[in-house]
């Protein structure tokens, strides 16, 4: 008889557990490579897909914990490379790659998250022209998001007293490079939104490697630029450095020192502007002056052609000239007033000799606006007064006076010229030089009789 030999029987579990102990001894870390094909999500955030090459593939697990760290969406068809451990899913005998890192292969994590968030901001209009706001001519008041430590701050605030000595700004310090740094930028534009009287808000940040720029390129900062009511300039890095926050944001600077002459305007250049605008005024102001005197010569002429109603043309001709130098001295009022508002603004930063002489031009102005006015009126006003006096001695009224009369049908009004415009039994209206006459008529002749 034979014996039969003892065999060692394993359950499922127990040779499963083996194969998984051997398996994850011995592949406790790997790099992988290969294609990701069905690509799914579960609600918790875990993420399983396959990664193949051209004749294999393994089962591959993104729990969300190390999701987060991803600098990229994931995408099927997308070629990766994977860092993590092999293991055995026990319930049904498969192994698997969970893996706690991974990367686009043949480009950066970082690159290719900076293209796809700036790919999605661009379709959701963040990048548009007319969204973006103008900057103001004169800020009073300028805030700059940047490292107290850093050349990019010293570079900006040297340039923009060097512009501008009386220049207003507001130092707001933020972390410019690493974890959080984005985050801190962010609130940093909410902080100055919820504060009055900022005029303009500045980025910036020096040179460096595009992961030292990395924070400028992140969606929670993007979010607040495109948010923000005061308009934003990003200067980040060097000029041919772009950032995320460079498209979204109302005008980018190509260095920190380019931002503060685009913010801050030269006060030598303001000068001339002032200058420049009180010739306009000035020259504005005899214009209108011409007008006037062009509307009153043209209305004098009218009014010589007028045959009646001469108080009623006279009032006119006062009220106009009334007007028109009440008219004119509002403008040259607004004109004083304006310059004055300029020369507010400015304050202490404008040369006080300059704004004296201004005002003393603008006041010499208006002093020769008013003598010439009241002249020209005086002269048209003679020549009014001239003119009414030859019409009064052409008015009807006078001729009544003299002994005449003006006979009109009654009740039509018709004045009569001939006998044949009246019947016999017509009644009559004979005016006078003082009172009427109603008559009836019994006779009509021709001729005197």
């Amino acid at each position: 008889m034979i014996e039969r030999l003892e065999k060692k029987v394993l359950t499922v579990s127990a040779l499963t557990q083996s194969i998984k102990f051997l398996v994850e001894a011995n592949f406790p870390f790997v790099w992988v490579e290969g294609e990701i094909s069905n690509l799914r999500e579960i609600s918790s955030g875990t993420m399983y897909f396959t990664l193949k090459d051209e004749t294999a593939q393994i089962k591959v697990v993104l729990f969300r914990i190390n999701r987060r760290y991803l600098r990229f969406q994931p995408e099927d068809g997308m070629y990766v490379v994977c860092q993590g451990r092999v293991s055995v899913y026990e319930a049904r005998g498969e192994y698997q790659l969970i893996i706690d890192h991974m990367e686009p292969r043949g480009v950066g994590a970082l690159q290719q998250a900076f293209l796809q968030l700036k790919q999605r901001l661009e379709k959701e209009g963040l990048f548009a022209a007319e969204r973006k706001k103008k900057l103001p001519l004169l800020p009073d008041r300028i805030a700059v998001i940047s490292s107290i430590t850093g050349a990019a701050l010293y570079d900006f605030l040297r340039t923009a007293c060097a512009r501008f000595a009386n220049v207003n700004i507001l130092v707001y310090p933020a972390r410019v490079q690493g974890e959080g740094a984005a985050k801190d930028l962010a609130e940093a534009i909410y902080g100055l939104n919820r504060l009055k009287g900022i005029d303009v808000i500045v980025l910036a940040r020096g040179g460096g490697s595009f992961e030292d720029l990395w924070a400028f390129n992140e969606e929670v900062l993007a979010r607040a630029i495109s948010t923000s009511k005061i308009p934003v300039v990003s200067a980040v890095g060097h000029e041919i450095d772009f950032t995320i926050s460079d498209f979204v944001a109302d005008i980018r600077a190509a260095t920190p020192t380019a931002a503060a002459e685009l913010v801050v305007p030269k006060k030598d250049d303001l000068s001339y502007q002032i200058d420049m605008l009180q010739l306009r005024l000035t020259r504005a102001a005899g214009r209108e002056h011409a007008l006037f005197k062009e509307r009153l010569a043209h209305f004098i002429t009218r009014l010589a052609r007028v045959r009646g109603r001469i108080q009623d043309g006279r009032l006119k001709i006062d009220t106009f000239g009334l007007e028109m130098r009440h008219n004119l001295l509002s403008q040259i009022q607004s004109l004083h007033r304006l310059l004055d508002s300029y020369l507010l603004r400015l304050g202490e930063r404008h040369p006080r000799e300059q704004i004296r002489t201004a005002r003393f031009r603008v006041d010499a102005l208006r002093r020769e606006l008013e003598v010439k006015t009241g002249q020209h009126l005086a002269q048209q006003g003679a020549s009014l007064r001239e003119l009414a006096a030859r019409l009064e001695g052409a008015n009807p009224m006078a001729i009544l006076g003299r002994g005449y009369s003006i006979t009109e049908l009654w009740p039509d009004g018709k004045i009569l010229r001939a006998t044949k415009d009246v019947a016999i039994n017509s009644q009559v209206r004979v005016r006078l030089y003082k009172g009427k006459l109603f008559c009836r008529v019994e006779r009509v002749a021709e001729v005197d009789s």
